[in-house]
């Protein structure tokens, strides 16, 4: 069952933690103009350009959603379980809590942005959901970005996927009496893929009848049914032909363990072919010993592999724990960080300065911004491309901070093309001086895309503190302004403004 979801329409960016969101955000105020509803399909063609595959579309019809469109990722991601490439009516259990969202954004006219979580799946289970309001034939209808958050990583994923014994994991399909209709493997280990013989995306997502037809004919099929009915483990044997051509189809014994665990069941086959075998040997040759014996090898030998296993998990889990810690660390890292340029993002800019401001407030210090944004950067893209622009930015990012001073000024990227430099200890004055010598810096700067020389120049807004700013988006909203004066009067030009 999925959780309710918390709504915003306000301060998304703070909340967003996909650069995706914003890039939707702009698309849609861009295209909204005068006070309406942009229009559906200028709104999808953008987001394909930029966002593909990651976005459905939706009417509502007789109280029901109704998808038009949905990328095909999606439903991968989503275990094959939340959207489908064909139009239909979604689930009820999913209608619950993204029409919800659905329905607030219809009704305000604005995007409405939400996090919620999904356990039906064993690979994803928390979604960032942006639902943006558009018009489509003159009706309203949604557009809705839907991006993965987290995935579900077991601590013992690790030892399940180098374990010897070929594991499956199969969400469990109901019909609308909630009784079992099917089973969907959703997880395979390496060991399972081989069994099979077919790779990883050949088996996620297939019924389990058409992967193993041979559990209609044993009754296993029966006997899965029943452990996802009642949820009592079972363990049972099971006997099919080798996908291993260099064994001419030879037959297959496995011990099959089958256990449910919430609406999924996890199947673990122990090949015991060999055993099968040496006892069917034995059993002709009438020599009790020689079977009491080989049983007591055989015996000792899993006792072995197990306590080989057991060390294996024990040093899988140390692994595990570090790799998360190192992990988490990044993360933190991630968190602060624009990930293109390496330089603060928008979020640890704005925290930077907003305590720098409270620290200038209190000892009367001076503390200054400087907003910049790359003058005709849209040519670059459409000469280079996108990967060519990201060369630009990223480099322009390096200038910003050689110039910039040591372990005092914090550089970082707004947004697109736009940059802003956080200066404590700095007045207008010094800070428009220092944005001057910035200004000629890049001019001069040798700035190359594949071997082609690209000149570069920018614009510049220059804001102080001052006694009356209330808060850091007073101080930021004159270097924006003092911004859009330079690139008015001509581009490559610092402005400063006072309060």
């Amino acid at each position: 069952m999925a959780s309710s979801p918390e709504m915003r329409t306000e301060d998304i960016l703070d909340h967003a933690r996909s650069r995706d969101i914003e890039t939707a955000l702009n698309i849609w105020t861009l295209l909204a103009c005068w006070g309406s509803l942009p229009e559906r399909n200028s709104v999808v063609e953008t987001l394909a350009d930029v966002i593909p595959d990651r976005f459905l579309t939706c009417r509502k019809i007789d109280g029901d959603y109704i998808v038009d469109f949905a990328g095909d990722r999606l439903a991968k991601t989503a275990g094959g379980i939340l959207f489908h490439a064909i139009p239909g009516v979604l689930n009820e259990d999913v209608r619950g809590h993204l029409g919800t969202v659905f329905d607030q954004a219809l009704q305000l006219q604005r995007p409405v942005y939400a996090e919620h979580y999904d356990h039906r799946s064993a690979l994803i289970h928390r979604w960032e959901l942006l639902a943006l309001p558009v018009l489509s034939d003159g009706e309203p209808s949604i557009v809705s970005l839907q991006l993965p958050l987290a995935y579900h990583k077991d601590v013992l994923m690790a030892i399940i996927g180098s374990n010897p014994f070929a594991i499956f994991a199969a969400r469990i399909v109901r019909n609308a009496d909630g009784e079992t209709a099917d089973f969907s493997v959703n997880l395979v280990n390496d060991a399972g893929c081989t069994m099979l013989g077919k790779s990883r995306d050949a088996i996620l997502f297939q019924p389990v009848a058409a992967l193993f037809p041979e559990f209609s004919e044993s009754g296993a099929m029966a006997r899965l049914n029943k452990t996802a009915s009642d949820g009592v483990a079972d363990t049972f044997t099971f006997e099919r032909q080798s996908q291993d051509e260099g064994e001419n189809g030879a037959l297959q014994a496995f011990t099959v363990t089958v256990v449910r665990q919430d609406e999924n069941v996890l199947m673990t086959f122990a090949d015991i072919s060999e055993l099968s075998q040496a006892k069917t040997r034995i059993t002709r040759q009438h020599d009790k010993l020689l079977q009491i014996n080989e049983d007591l090898r055989r015996q000792k030998e899993d006792l072995s592999a197990t306590a080989e296993s057991l060390e294996l998990a024990r040093v899988a889990l140390g692994a595990e724990i570090k790799r998360r810690a190192d992990l988490e660390l990044r993360l933190r890292h991630l968190a602060a960080t624009d990930p293109l340029t390496g330089i603060a993002n928008r979020r640890s800019l704005f925290d930077a300065a907003g305590g720098e401001m409270q620290r200038a407030q209190r000892y009367s210090d001076p503390f200054s911004i400087i907003m910049i944004d790359i003058d005709h950067f849209k040519q670059i893209n459409d000469r280079f491309g996108h990967a060519g622009g990201d060369h630009v930015l990223t480099e322009f990012a390096k200038l910003c901070v050689r110039t910039c001073r040591t372990d005092l000024d914090v550089t970082g990227r707004v947004g697109g093309e736009e940059f802003a430099i956080v200066m404590p200890g700095t007045g207008l004055e010094g800070a428009s001086g220092f944005a001057e010598r910035l200004r000629a810096a890049i001019s001069e700067a040798a700035f190359r895309v594949d071997d082609t020389p690209v000149p570069i120049t920018a614009s510049f807004g220059v804001a102080a503190c001052e006694v009356g700013d209330g808060s850091i988006a007073d101080v930021f909203k004159r270097a924006d302004d003092a911004l859009y004066k330079a690139k008015a009067a001509g581009r490559n030009k610092v402005i400063a403004q006072a309060a």
